[in-house]
């Protein structure tokens, strides 16, 4: 499941199931990093929520990316959420 290629192909074909068995896979490690980061659950589930519907809307990202592991490239489309967000100040 963690091959990258067939993340994309399966996100560029709208395979909900998939994408659904890949939220779950990484919903806890990243829900971590991010209240690591804010301290506040809202906050956590909101850059949880914000990273994976970037992939899902534009999967060429990390089909571009040098990222060969999809945990490496959510980890940091998260921290650029959080960034973005001026660190939830």
């Amino acid at each position: 499941m963690h091959n990258k290629d067939e993340i994309i192909t399966h996100i560029l074909n709208r395979d909900k199931i998939y994408f659904s068995n890949l939220y779950s896979i990484f919903e806890h490690a990243l829900f971590n990093v991010a209240f690591r980061l804010t301290r506040c659950e809202v906050k956590s589930e909101t850059l949880l929520s914000c990273t994976f519907k970037q992939l899902w809307d534009t999967p060429s990202h990390f089909q571009r990316s040098d990222d060969k592991s999809i945990f490496i490239f959510l980890t940091k489309r998260l921290l650029q959420q959080y960034q973005e967000r001026d660190g939830f100040k």
